[in-house]
């Protein structure tokens, strides 16, 4: 692939900058979606992203031989001067983060263990009350959707649905940003599930995928207990991995029927 000229001004530095979704730590998950929440410009934010995750510190501005020059402290490389191009290198090269998100780290919250980046160790009840809250919130934009989406994936204990309610009441401490965050892993995971069982996540039609709906969970009851709801808790408290690949067999096989 033949290289950019900001590829080339960038590498020409002596940063270290993620180049996608999977390269991030679940700390800079929660970085992001804090800049998204100061509601900057794009730029800015993505300069500021930039300058925090290649570890520079702003020391100011000076000019050189007519030159804007923005000056920064790397506790390795000491101080580094950039001009306009390097600037807009690093902030191309963070592009993506504007971009839909992808499979990522599971940002850590104070006080609760962090789960699964991929979702193991998700019961399948946990994943569609998750994917419940996850479409209220964004049709309402309602905080206690993110605090249920939250509360479901963070359990202090075990999941139990009874509580969840007061348990997302429990989170009313963590600023939205935190809890943004973890719509953002949610969303980057559903992602990967999509590409790893098409068929669970595809239309009848044949239309582009889609997912599944804030009342899919008895649809899916269903198709999973051959006839039988006295196996439905049970099912409920499967891995949604293992959930969703019966399910995505099950589909599978009936289609070449």
């Amino acid at each position: 692939m033949k290289k950019t000229k900001k590829n080339a001004v960038l590498q020409a530095l002596p940063l270290t900058l993620p180049t996608g979704w999977g390269d991030l730590t679940g700390q800079q998950v929660l970085r992001i979606a804090y800049y998204f929440s100061l509601g900057v410009t794009e730029p800015e934010m993505l300069l500021r992203l930039g300058a925090e995750f290649s570890d520079l510190k702003p020391r100011g501005t000076r000019q050189r031989d007519g030159e804007i020059m923005y000056m920064y402290y790397h506790r390795t490389h000491g101080n580094v001067l950039l001009n306009a191009e390097h600037m807009a290198a690093i902030a191309s090269a963070l592009k993506w983060v504007v971009g839909d998100p992808g499979p990522m780290q599971a940002p850590p919250l104070d006080g609760y263990s962090t789960p699964d980046s991929r979702f193991y160790g998700i019961t399948l009840e946990q994943y569609m009350t998750a994917e419940a809250a996850c479409g209220a919130y964004l049709r309402t934009k309602n905080p206690h959707a993110l605090r249920m989406l939250t509360a479901s994936l963070y359990p202090r204990r075990l999941f139990d649905p009874d509580r969840l309610e007061k348990e997302a009441g429990r989170l009313s401490y963590l600023p939205v940003w935190q809890l943004s965050a973890v719509l953002l892993w949610f969303c980057g995971a559903k992602q990967a599930l999509m590409k790893k069982y098409p068929y669970v996540f595809s239309t009848s039609e044949g239309e582009a995928p889609a997912l599944p709906g804030d009342e899919v969970l008895l649809g899916l009851l269903s198709s999973l207990n051959d006839g039988r709801v006295a196996d439905n808790d049970a099912i409920k408290r499967l891995d949604v991995h293992e959930a969703f690949y019966e399910l995505n067999l099950k589909i599978k096989n009936s289609q070449k029927k």
